[in-house]
């Protein structure tokens, strides 16, 4: 996947899409290593709840698997390294 350089990007992309709180926690979830049934567990949702946030996450960020979701959060700014902490 192949994204526009930000000297390139339109403000509104730079932006990215509006995330719900839910799509948000799963792609901090994902950036954390954390697997559906962990994030399921920790949220007291079903698993198919979090796939489902996880498919609407995907489409929102024009993504195909998780490291396209991450690569893009980070390149919009949704995302920062240093705020992630790996799970044990």
């Amino acid at each position: 996947m192949r994204f526009p350089a930000p000297a390139t990007a339109s403000p509104d992309a730079m932006r990215g899409p509006a995330l719900s709180p839910a799509e948000f926690y799963v792609l901090r979830g994902i950036a954390r290593g954390v697997s559906n049934r962990e994030m399921a567990a920790e949220r007291n949702r079903s698993i198919k709840t979090i796939e489902a946030l996880r498919h609407t996450l995907y489409a929102k960020l024009g993504a195909r698997k998780s490291t396209d979701a991450i690569v893009l959060a980070l390149r919009v700014g949704a995302l920062k390294l240093e705020n992630i902490q790996l799970k044990d």
